[in-house]
């Protein structure tokens, strides 16, 4: 890691990360108590550890499709859609 980024981090940690981490942390509680927030609680703890240390990080690893025509297979191999139903009319 560049002594920048450590430099940046530490300033980034002192001044507005824990804060943020604190803010997110707390809701994440909150949301723990219903049953439809826990999906969500869970990605709030994960953003609470990104923004005590953001740079340098990276946030996902994922090979996104930059190029109209890779688009097809991309969502062939990571979307999920569910199969339609069928409806009969009498």
């Amino acid at each position: 890691m560049h002594p920048y980024t450590i430099v940046a981090n530490v300033i980034w940690l002192i001044v507005i990360g824990i804060p943020i981490a604190l803010m997110h942390a707390v809701t994440a509680m909150i949301q723990f108590i219903t049953i439809i927030g826990i999906g969500t609680a869970i990605q709030n703890l994960r953003l609470s550890l990104f923004a005590l240390w953001p740079f340098g990080k990276k946030i996902r690893n994922a090979h996104l499709p930059t190029k109209y025509e890779q688009l097809p297979r991309f969502r062939a191999e990571h979307i999920r859609t569910a199969p339609m139903a069928s409806y009969e009319y009498a």
